[in-house]
């Protein structure tokens, strides 16, 4: 079950970034390969540098992490 959530979500997050790779691809050649142009439109929006989407998600998923482990049951010598 953990490897079919896994590779869920990893599907999930290759197709974020093959969307993402897309568009930032097809800006730079509509820029005709100027790279100073590119990173001028990278920089202009902080989403376009560090996107809150993958943040959020590892965020929410740290938080189910921590929360639905199970805790270690410790015998103490008597």
């Amino acid at each position: 079950m953990v490897r079919v959530l896994l590779v869920l979500i990893a599907l999930i997050w290759l197709g974020g970034a093959l969307v993402r790779v897309y568009k930032q691809a097809r800006f730079y050649q509509i820029e005709e390969y100027k790279s100073g142009r590119y990173a001028r439109w990278v920089l202009a929006k902080q989403e376009r540098i560090l996107p809150r989407h993958p943040l959020i998600a590892w965020f929410m998923g740290a938080v189910l992490a921590f929360s639905s482990r199970k805790r270690p049951i410790h015998s103490y010598p008597r």
